[in-house]
């Protein structure tokens, strides 16, 4: 997993929760949308961890 990567996938990420976070059920938009989107499953991975965590801290 190399540093561009990583840095694609970060910037990405934000991008694409920024323009989800209006819509509704944000795990399922964030799958769906990512897959149409044809993005990496390593893309869709770090998407799921990004929910995981923010449901942490709500806990």
């Amino acid at each position: 997993f190399s540093k561009l990567n990583e840095t694609q996938t970060r910037a990405a990420d934000s991008k694409e929760i920024k323009r989800l976070s209006s819509m509704g059920n944000r795990t399922n938009v964030t799958s769906s949308e990512w897959r149409k989107q044809g993005e990496t499953e390593v893309l869709l991975l770090h998407s799921t961890q990004h929910l995981r965590d923010r449901v942490k801290l709500q806990k």
